[in-house]
């Protein structure tokens, strides 16, 4: 449970300047993931329980929070999948990962839609490698 992951990662203990800092309820939206090939391009994050830390409160204050995943997410994705992680990191404290999960489902696109996507990632790409290749020369020729 919650309690004590955070428990043995030393989140909570209780010092005279202990903040006691609310993330967020489970089921509320923490961030948003992008999704490739989906009928939606992004998804919600949500974790599935509630996240409260208590940390010393000059530590707090240098508290860091990122999402981890490898994206963009490919659909289809089902509501209620792992997707992500969440990282708080306090200094002077274990790392703090907890798993988020799709608040919704994203279907697939279908073929036609999936095909066309397909085309203008691969036109993007080779709009980028041209960039990047007339950007190369130009470092050259200043060189």
């Amino acid at each position: 449970n919650l309690v004590q992951q955070m428990g043995d990662a030393g989140f909570l203990h209780n010092p005279d300047d202990a903040m006691p800092l609310v993330f967020t309820d489970a089921g509320d939206v923490v961030e948003e993931a992008s999704v490739a090939m989906g009928q939606s391009d992004r998804v919600p994050l949500i974790l599935n329980q509630d996240l409260t830390v208590t940390a010393p409160s000059l530590e707090a204050k240098r508290m860091e929070v990122s999402i981890e995943y490898n994206g963009p997410l490919q659909a289809p994705i089902v509501k209620g999948q792992e997707v992500a992680k969440l990282v708080v990191t306090i200094p002077k404290m274990e790392t703090l990962t907890l798993p988020l999960y799709a608040a919704e489902g994203v279907a697939e696109l279908g073929f036609i839609a999936k095909t066309i996507a397909k085309a203008q990632m691969m036109m993007a790409g080779k709009k980028n490698d041209a960039i990047e290749a007339a950007q190369d020369a130009a470092q050259n020729m200043v060189q």
